[in-house]
């Protein structure tokens, strides 16, 4: 049978700020924490100093997250979060309100995470508008440029290298090895997206460390690029031109109901992009040649 224990308010009160904590005070009185709690609560007791931090004074409880107010004081964020609800201050609600149209935006044609990127929210956020709409999640692959399959974040160095005129050439077999890509000629760029996968992150780490002693020993170049670091090739390019195999608008004549050939364009306007480079470079050649003629003929006179 159950015992009913009481303790009164000012032994309550005594007890709190000698111990300093509630787990302190529950174990002072062998009680559980909860029950601290409740009669802290029932008697309305708001004790100052707790953990050496004078509550009452910490002026912005609930105006920040409580994660900073932590840092600040080196405590638990549990501890702040307490703090507040025993002095009835509602916690700051940190989440911006978004005005999308959730149902014109392609979810599951993408992956959640580029949508988020593309939006400007989180990826919690799409990932929770999908779900409830009951909308399969997009599989990895994207494409680049060149029409070659790639995941996310491969696909988002190589739209950064276009933008930059880098040439290179992605997934190359290299002896026993493919590398993600090739700059120059012993340059090389490897995406290590699974590097701190709980998992399979040790065997990744030593798989690549395998690589690139191979390709070091034949005399390249290896810059490894980790996750962390997409940000700031995320910066530099439209995230709208990455194309997913699951959904495509071709960027010369817009329309969505055809296929993608390369960099963006289907193929009426990939053959009408490549005849027209190609017949200004004729134009260019034979202006050139003409040029020098004159320029021989003035010369040799």
């Amino acid at each position: 049978m159950w015992k009913k224990i009481y303790i009164d308010k000012e032994n309550l009160e005594l007890a709190i700020q000698k111990f300093k904590t509630i787990t302190n005070t529950a174990k002072h009185f062998k009680v559980g924490v909860k029950l601290i709690r409740k009669f802290l609560k029932e008697y309305n007791i708001k004790y100052s100093k707790v953990n050496g931090i004078d509550w009452d004074n910490v002026t912005d409880l609930g105006k920040i997250p409580d994660v900073e107010i932590a840092k600040r004081y080196n405590v638990s964020p549990t501890a702040v979060c307490n703090a507040r609800k025993l002095r009835n201050i509602k916690a700051l609600n940190p989440t911006p309100k978004y005005n999308i149209d959730w149902d014109q935006i392609p979810l599951g044609k993408y992956l959640d995470e580029h949508l988020a990127n593309m939006l400007g929210c989180t990826y919690g956020l799409v990932n929770k508008e999908r779900v409830k709409r009951n909308i399969p999640p997009y599989g990895m692959t994207y494409r680049t440029f060149e029409n070659q399959g790639a995941y996310y974040g491969e696909a988002i160095i190589d739209a950064w290298l276009h933008k930059q005129n880098i040439p290179h050439t992605f997934q190359k077999q290299i002896g026993p090895y493919r590398v993600d890509w090739v700059l120059d000629k012993n340059v090389i760029w490897e995406f290590v997206g699974m590097w701190d996968h709980k998992l399979y992150g040790e065997d990744y780490r030593n798989n690549f460390y395998n690589k690139k002693a191979y390709l070091e020993y034949n005399g390249f170049t290896v810059r490894a690029i980790h996750q962390k670091e997409l940000n700031d090739f995320k910066k530099d390019i439209d995230l709208k031109l990455l194309y997913s195999f699951g959904h495509f608008v071709c960027s010369g004549c817009n329309r969505n109901n055809v296929k993608h050939v390369a960099h963006g364009l289907c193929s009426a306007c990939y053959i009408r992009n490549k005849t027209k480079n190609k017949l200004e470079d004729n134009l260019q050649n034979v202006f050139n040649k003409s040029l020098k003629i004159k320029v021989n003929k003035i010369v040799n006179f």
